[in-house]
């Protein structure tokens, strides 16, 4: 089955959806907004300029 039998209940369930956050990997700082994950399990970040990144790991900080 894999993620994508579990994809629809993760976005249901989602706490990182929508909101503004800042991502730190190999010492760069990506702020955009949670945008789910993909097929891979990967986060996936629609950033300032509307298009969309995934990454496999990082530190990620919620903005307020």
């Amino acid at each position: 089955h894999g993620l994508a039998h579990f994809q629809q209940e993760w976005q249901q369930r989602d706490g990182l959806l929508n909101q503004p956050m800042s991502l730190t990997a190999n010492k760069k700082k990506i702020t955009g907004t949670g945008a789910g994950i993909n097929q891979h399990g990967h986060l996936i970040l629609t950033l300032d300029d509307k298009t969309q990144q995934s990454f496999a790991s990082g530190d990620v900080s919620l903005l307020t």
